[in-house]
């Protein structure tokens, strides 16, 4: 990743930060685990209709579940992204010393 996708990363973590600080984002994740629940309760009542009802319906609560996990996955990969270039900064100073 180079310097101007690292800030562009940077970014969009402060961006999706501030969201979830938003009181939409509570409202969001409300409705959207009030509709996991009402979703996993369907399938485990044996509730879908046939097979391609299950198949969306199961799509449906990842697409929801990824949604509700994207603050903790970007700060995730700016977390990598910072290691891997600390690390990268540590062996170009061993280097130079060496």
């Amino acid at each position: 990743m180079d310097d101007n996708e690292f800030r562009e990363l940077q970014e969009r973590s402060q961006l999706i930060l501030d969201m979830t600080k938003h009181p939409g984002w509570q409202l969001l994740t409300d409705r959207a685990n009030v509709g996991l629940w009402a979703k996993q309760n369907l399938l485990v009542g044996g509730g879908a209709k046939d097979f391609e009802h299950y198949k969306t319906t199961i799509a449906w609560m990842e697409g929801a579940q990824y949604v509700l996990s994207v603050p903790t996955l970007i700060e995730q990969e700016l977390e990598i992204e910072r290691l891997a270039r600390y690390e990268r900064e540590q062996e170009e100073a061993e280097m130079e010393i060496g």
